[in-house]
């Protein structure tokens, strides 16, 4: 037995020190969940208050990592995912990557989907994208997946999937099949709603094909804005259903708060506690739907042989209800609040031993360590990568005498002061100390101003209330060379940027184009109303100046006077309150009729009536819509007709 059990230990060092863990006839399936907008305390692990239940156990079930670090926005965490590496080498260092801007991760980057098709994996993508899509060799079906099923940009309503409306352009719909609209066969229906059967039917279809392991990438939108869930999520909190501020209960662990020089304060505004409650239902909505995914893969028998990686994409939406207490900062930010988030490993492969599970990982990771990590897993190469920023951490994973290869972490570098999202502008982690700086001038590589520089010891302090910068001028200066190696590096992509709006007609600056004749985006006409697909896939781009812009459309007919049988009840649909969509619902018949009479009616007015601009893209869609569902537009929104 001693004689056995030595030749297991040594075959296991073997192959740990390979870096190919597995042999082909065992290949792991690989279940990747990603969810979005998920703060470090909105999960129950870290927030009892926070009822996510089925995540917890299947958490505790695995490793928990607690010095995890993605990005601090949407695009530039899934584009680092995607490829290992840093976002500098992709142009998604500033924002996120906008519906209505040529851009995309560039194609010379093999995505972790190409690099498991590669290694004999089925691959499927269901659920958010947002990594490009003016054209469809941007999309997920050119990108190494199989299949593909969600929307293409960064959010849309939860029940409609219209998509936002940038730059004067109507809104849309934007859920695809495919690389196809599914022409709105989905309308009025819960994203997670069609997520997760989706999801078992899939399952279903890997169960019988058991020789060939499966690639899942399952970028959830929750818990995103808008803020909308079913009602039955929100009985889960009665005890929250006041219209009180979070500050004013006290109650700055579960809602809008977050740390800032030792005192709570908001993250940008007080929201009010019905708003709260909503995000917390919205993850307890999330916890479910993963929940019934799991429970899909142990009904088959898939679990077994399954490893769930877990993580958010970003720290919670300061202003919305969310939280990432007692953290500071928020999405957006280059604070621990913003990118250090909840994840995890489970599954029931015996790839992930025993020994480790049900423990806490406090080493150091990053989002760019997934791909080298999972492709070495699943037996595959990344020789035809570009350089990767990632590491393989699974050995610091099933072995607490192993460190994390990871000593330091580029949290951030642009080139583009004070444009995009991502605040303060640059950050650098070495080992414990991290720096940040609100304007690293990759030109000079310099800050521009050395008195915006912070310096934090995150293993003394995590909340990063004592800025000691001043007092350690050597550590600085020492983590500002390691800034300016990346600054320096000539593999730089320059960012998408659309702040601040320099194209006078769309917001995109000429030099931010990945193709210079192809103009700015939005959604597109179609039989059943506007969807967005790919606008620019019959554009040769190259060098050169952009593409003119469109003359103005000409002025609208004279409008017709309204007739007495078109009685109206105006509503606003938005999104996190944006107004994309205004409806005009006629009572009985004539509906699009009406909706087209009142919009051309002078002055904005129809019978008393006003009207947003957007509602003339939309009379015929939800004329379509009504027709085929009676009563839907009532069910979305709760506003009875009249």
């Amino acid at each position: 037995q001693r004689f056995k059990m030595a030749a297991f230990v040594l075959q296991a060092v073997a192959i740990l020190l390979s870096g190919n863990y597995v042999l082909a006839a065992s290949k792991p399936n690989i279940l990747f969940i990603v969810a979005d907008d998920q703060g470090y305390a909105n999960v129950g692990y870290h927030n009892s208050k926070v009822l996510t239940p089925k995540i917890d156990a299947l958490a505790k079930s695995g490793v928990i990592l607690e010095s995890y670090y993605v990005q601090p926005i949407c695009s530039p965490t899934r584009s680092s995912l995607m490829t290992g590496r840093y976002t500098y080498r992709l142009g998604t260092q500033a924002t996120v990557i906008r519906a209505d801007v040529p851009f995309g991760v560039p194609l010379n980057n093999t995505f972790l989907s190409n690099n498991l098709k590669d290694a004999g994996y089925h691959t499927a993508l269901f659920g958010k994208w947002h990594l490009g899509f003016y054209q469809r060799a941007y999309t997920p079906l050119a990108r190494g997946f199989d299949e593909h099923l969600g929307y293409f940009q960064g959010t849309v309503d939860y029940y409609t999937h219209f998509g936002y409306g940038y730059g004067g352009t109507p809104a849309g719909l934007d859920w695809h099949v495919g690389n196809e609209s599914d022409g709105f066969a989905d309308n009025g229906t819960f994203t997670a709603d069609i997520l997760v059967p989706h999801v078992q039917n899939y399952f279903k279809e890997r169960a019988a094909e058991p020789n060939v392991p499966f690639f899942l990438y399952l970028p959830f939108h929750l818990i995103h804005g808008p803020n909308e869930v079913p009602a039955q999520f929100l009985t889960l909190y009665p005890e929250y259903n006041t219209s009180a501020t979070a500050s004013s209960l006290g109650m700055c662990d579960i809602c809008d708060c977050a740390m800032v020089n030792g005192s709570k304060a908001t993250g940008g505004s007080d929201v009010e506690w019905g708003a709260c409650r909503t995000v917390l239902a919205m993850a307890s909505a999330l916890d479910m739907a993963v929940g019934a995914v799991v429970d899909s893969l142990h009904s088959l028998g898939l679990y077994e042989n399954t490893l769930i990686f877990y993580t958010s994409d970003n720290g919670a939406q300061g202003g919305q209800g969310g939280t990432s207490y007692p953290l500071r900062g928020y999405k957006t930010q280059l604070y621990e609040g913003g990118v250090r988030v909840p994840g995890f490993i489970s599954g029931g492969s015996n790839l992930l031993p025993t020994v480790v599970r049900g423990t806490v990982n406090s080493k150091l990771y990053h989002i760019t360590d997934w791909l080298p990590t999972i492709v070495n897993l699943c037996g595959g190469s990344t020789a035809k990568n570009l350089p990767l920023d990632g590491h393989d951490i699974w050995p610091s994973i099933v072995s607490d005498k192993v460190d994390s290869p990871r000593t330091e972490l580029l949290h951030n570098i642009n080139p583009a002061c004070g444009k995009g999202f991502v605040n303060p502008n640059a950050a650098i982690r070495v080992n414990n100390y991290k720096l940040l700086v609100d304007c690293f001038n990759t030109s000079t590589l310099a800050p521009n101003d050395m008195t915006k520089v912070e310096l934090y010891d995150i293993a003394k302090d995590p909340l990063e209330q004592n800025d000691i910068a001043s007092s350690q001028p050597d550590v600085v200066k020492s983590l500002l060379a390691r800034m300016a190696f990346y600054g320096n590096s000539t593999d730089q992509v320059p960012p998408t940027i659309f702040w601040p709006f320099t194209d006078t007609g769309h917001g995109i600056a000429p030099w931010n184009y990945q193709c210079p004749q192809c103009r700015h985006g939005g959604a597109l006409p179609g039989p059943n109303g506007y969807h967005f697909d790919p606008w620019c896939d019959n554009v040769t781009c190259g060098e050169g100046p952009p593409a003119p812009t469109p003359a103005p459309p000409p002025p609208p007919p004279p409008a017709p006077t309204p007739t007495a049988d078109c009685p109206w009840k105006m509503f606003m649909g938005g999104m996190g309150g944006a107004k994309n969509s205004d409806i005009a619902i006629h009572k009985t018949s004539g509906w699009e009729a009406c909706c087209k009479l009142c919009i051309s009616y002078p002055n904005g007015k129809c019978k008393g009536w006003t009207y947003d601009t957007d509602a003339s893209m939309l009379c015929h869609l939800h004329a379509n819509t009504e027709d085929q569902h009676p009563g839907l537009i009532d069910r979305i929104t709760g506003i009875s007709k009249n």
